[in-house]
């Protein structure tokens, strides 16, 4: 019989903490990239091609015929 070894426990919490940072700022920043691209560029597309057709006037026109607005009439003489 062999006798058992002892643990290693000097420099053990050092080590397994710079382990633990580095893969946990590894994590964040692909997490972070990861919503950037999949997110944020397709919603910034969205937004975009909603702008390039909104046309205010028209939303207002309507809006205001089905009545939103308390002080415009719904077919008042408030016009654009």
């Amino acid at each position: 019989m062999s006798a058992i070894e002892k643990p290693v426990l000097r420099g053990f919490l050092k080590q397994r903490t710079i382990k633990h940072a580095v893969l946990l700022a590894g994590l964040a920043i692909l997490t972070t990239s990861s919503v950037k691209i999949f997110v944020g560029e397709a919603r910034k597309k969205r937004f975009e091609q909603f702008y390039k057709t909104y046309d205010q006037d028209k939303d207002y026109v309507r809006m205001r015929e089905a009545g939103v607005f308390r002080s415009v009439p719904p077919k008042g003489n408030n016009e654009l």
